[in-house]
Protein backbone atom coordinates (compact mmCIF):
# COMPACT_ATOMS: atom_id res chain seq x y z
CA UNK A 1 0.00 0.00 0.00
CA UNK A 2 1.59 3.08 -0.67
CA UNK A 3 0.16 5.83 1.27
CA UNK A 4 0.14 10.13 -0.37
CA UNK A 5 2.65 11.90 0.61
CA UNK A 6 1.14 15.36 0.39
CA UNK A 7 0.30 16.57 4.23
CA UNK A 8 -1.71 19.24 2.99
CA UNK A 9 -4.66 17.30 1.34
CA UNK A 10 -7.13 15.77 3.79
CA UNK A 11 -8.42 12.75 3.07
CA UNK A 12 -10.30 9.56 4.53
CA UNK A 13 -9.04 5.99 3.87
CA UNK A 14 -11.04 3.57 1.50
CA UNK A 15 -12.54 0.30 2.38
CA UNK A 16 -10.13 -1.50 0.36
CA UNK A 17 -7.22 0.44 2.13
CA UNK A 18 -8.70 -0.70 5.64
CA UNK A 19 -8.49 -4.00 4.35
CA UNK A 20 -4.96 -3.84 3.00
CA UNK A 21 -3.78 -4.02 6.84
CA UNK A 22 -3.04 -7.36 8.56
CA UNK A 23 -5.93 -8.82 10.32
CA UNK A 24 -8.47 -6.43 8.38
CA UNK A 25 -9.04 -8.27 5.58
CA UNK A 26 -12.56 -9.94 6.48
CA UNK A 27 -14.19 -7.05 7.46
CA UNK A 28 -17.78 -6.34 5.84
CA UNK A 29 -18.42 -2.79 4.38
CA UNK A 30 -20.38 -2.33 7.60
CA UNK A 31 -17.84 -3.36 9.42
CA UNK A 32 -15.14 -1.27 7.63
CA UNK A 33 -16.85 2.11 7.15
CA UNK A 34 -17.64 2.32 11.29
CA UNK A 35 -14.01 1.78 11.82
CA UNK A 36 -13.04 4.15 9.37
CA UNK A 37 -15.76 6.44 11.00
CA UNK A 38 -14.51 6.06 14.33
CA UNK A 39 -10.39 6.61 13.32
CA UNK A 40 -11.48 10.13 11.32
CA UNK A 41 -13.20 11.35 14.98
CA UNK A 42 -10.32 10.44 16.55
CA UNK A 43 -7.93 12.15 14.35
CA UNK A 44 -10.18 15.22 14.38
CA UNK A 45 -10.43 15.37 18.35
CA UNK A 46 -6.99 14.46 18.38
CA UNK A 47 -6.09 17.36 15.73
CA UNK A 48 -8.22 19.78 17.72
CA UNK A 49 -6.63 19.00 20.99
CA UNK A 50 -3.10 19.74 19.88
CA UNK A 51 -3.64 22.40 17.93
CA UNK A 52 -5.52 24.15 21.05
CA UNK A 53 -2.41 23.42 23.06
CA UNK A 54 0.56 23.05 21.69
CA UNK A 55 2.62 25.45 19.75
CA UNK A 56 2.48 25.37 15.80
CA UNK A 57 5.35 23.48 14.66
CA UNK A 58 5.91 22.10 11.17
CA UNK A 59 5.10 18.14 10.32
CA UNK A 60 9.03 17.73 9.86
CA UNK A 61 9.62 19.33 12.74
CA UNK A 62 7.24 16.76 14.73
CA UNK A 63 8.82 13.86 12.68
CA UNK A 64 12.53 14.76 14.42
CA UNK A 65 10.91 14.77 17.75
CA UNK A 66 9.80 10.98 17.45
Amino acid sequence: MSLQTDKQELRTITIDELRQFEGLSHLSDEQALEIITTLKELTLITHKIVANYEQPQSVPMLRKAE
